[in-house]
This record gives structure tokens, sequence and C-alpha cells, in this order.
């Protein structure tokens, strides 16, 4: 018989996690961005259109003339997601600010008070340190008096999670951004240390589920023993580069 394991809100006793792991849509869940995709008319002019509309008229865009706000739209123009990534970064940061609160905010207000561990799902490609300031700045901002202390785990962009986003048109569109964002040691450390926590509890979840006489699938084996090899040559590396700071 397995042991059961109590899960509460926040942090144990012993000032770790608890194991309850959010995910939080960020566009018209957590927030309502003003962020818009850019369009042309037929005067050649680029049109905004908020991520709302855009749910309601992307089947339609540049397959035929339809009227938007009294405009007559003809089709996508030139780069229309372009704040949508790193070169729309400072927008984003000035878009959080007059961002209405979305459906989920309370859940996601909750989850950080609580100290919960949560990601934040978006198929935005801003750099995910911008992100985080933005999070941060939005929260000041809503008076909760809080900050974040560890980072926050951003899923961006993932074929897997985001298959109800067919706007990006090729894998390039995928990429998170293009140069690693300066940060000092603390940060780092932080970040390394939640990714390996999350790979403790995934560990833990997948030995659980695997049962004796089970088939398991050949690609689920290779990523198994890929992860595993990867894991040992970091620990075995750190382990020497430890033993000859001791000598």
């Amino acid at each position: 018989m397995k042991n059961i394991i109590p899960v509460s809100e926040g942090f144990s006793d012993t000032g770790l996690p608890d194991m309850k792991y959010y995910a939080f849509d960020w566009d018209d869940n957590v927030v309502h961005m003003p962020t818009e995709i850019m369009l042309q008319n037929s005067d050649g002019d680029e049109i905004g259109m908020s991520t709302e509309d855009f749910a309601e008229y992307r089947g339609v865009i540049g397959k035929e003339p339809f009227d938007y706000k009294g405009q007559e739209i003809t089709g996508y123009a030139e780069d229309p997601f372009r704040n949508f990534r790193t070169d729309g970064d400072s927008q984003f940061l000035k878009d959080i600010n007059s961002a209405k609160l979305g459906p989920a905010w309370e859940d996601f207000k909750e989850a950080i008070n609580n100290g919960s561990i949560f990601a934040i799902i978006t198929a935005r490609g801003h750099n995910p340190f911008t992100l985080r300031k933005a999070v941060n700045q939005k929260l000041i901002n809503e008076q909760l008096a809080i900050g974040f202390h560890k980072p926050i785990d951003i899923h961006q962009g993932s074929h897997t999670m985001m298959h109800d986003h067919d706007d990006f048109e090729d894998d390039s569109d995928y990429e998170i951004y293009e140069e690693e964002p300066h940060t000092d040691g603390g940060d780092e450390m932080q970040m390394v240390k939640q990714n390996l926590f999350q790979l403790s509890v995934y560990a833990a979840k997948l030995h659980d589920m695997m049962e004796e006489g089970h088939d398991v699938e050949e690609w689920v084996q290779e990523k198994i023993v890929e992860a595993t090899s990867k894991i040992s040559d970091v620990y075995h590396y750190l382990e020497y580069e430890t033993f000859k700071k001791s000598r």
C-alpha cells in the first residue's frame, strides 16, 4: 500500500513548497492585454486588433475582406505579431499597466500568495525575464505588496501546450529569445534549483506511474535514458569540481 502524502497550500513546516502545480494562460485569462495584432485595411493602412477579437476573426483574415470597426480589413499587415515577440518587449511592459484583470486573476493571485509553484503558458515570444518583470509590475500596481522571490516557470509557444494557437506560421516563430539576458548569480541559481525541484517531482510521479509488467513504448524509454544520462553527466562534473576545490 502506498503512503498517502497530505498536500496543503503554501509551504510545509520544513519550508518547502507544496506539491501542487498550477498553470495559467496569460492572455484573456489572467489579464486582458491591450497588445494588438496588426492588420491591413483596403487603403493599405495598419489597423490594430485585440487578441479577444482576433480569436473571433482569425478564421477569415486574409481569406476575404470584412468589416472591423468601420474599416474594411483585407489581410495581415507586415509582421503582424511583432508586438508579441522580443521586438515588442518594451511595449509589453507598457501594456501591462493598462491591462484589465481576467477571469483567472483571483486564482492566479491566490497561487502566488500561497507560495505555490506555477507556470504561465503563453504563445508570446517575449524574453522570459521581461514576462517576469511585467507580472511583478502588475502585482505591485494591484497593491498586493508582494514580489517574486523565485523564478517564474514560463512555457512559450510549445506545439504540445499551445496547439490551439495557430497564428505562428513556422518553427522560427517559436524562439523564446535570441540573447541570454544578464542576470546575477543568485537569479541563475534560483532557476537551476527550481528546475531540479520540478525534475525530482516529475521523476517521482513517473516512477509511481510505471507498473510491473506494463509495456513502455520505445521512445519513452529512450527519453528517460537520455534524461538520466544528461543529469548523470552534470552530477559527476560538479562532483569532480567540488573534489578539486577541496584538495
